[in-house]
C-alpha cells in the first residue's frame, strides 16, 4: 500500500510472507476498485430513480388537474 511504503515495515520479512502481504494488498486493491464500482452504479441508480420520481410526480399533478377540470365540467 502507497501508505506504508516508506515505514520500512516489511523489511526482514521471509519471502513468504512478503508473498502473502502482496497477496493481501492485491485483494484488498481489488476489493476497492470493486466497491468504488459499485458505488458509481448505485449513483447511477439513484439518479434515474430521481428522474423517474419527478416523471411519477408530474404525471400526478397532471392527473389531479384533469380530474379537477372533469369534476368542474360535471
Amino acid at each position: 500500500m502507497s501508505w506504508m511504503s516508506g515505514l520500512g515495515w516489511k523489511e526482514g520479512l521471509s519471502a513468504i510472507q512478503l508473498q502473502r502481504v502482496e497477496d493481501l494488498e492485491r485483494n484488498l486493491n481489488k476489493q476497492v476498485n470493486n466497491v468504488s464500482q459499485k458505488q458509481m452504479l448505485i449513483d447511477g441508480l439513484n439518479q434515474s430513480m430521481e428522474k423517474l420520481k419527478r416523471k411519477v410526480r408530474h404525471k400526478q399533478r397532471r392527473i389531479k388537474e384533469v380530474l379537477f377540470e372533469f369534476t368542474d365540467i360535471s
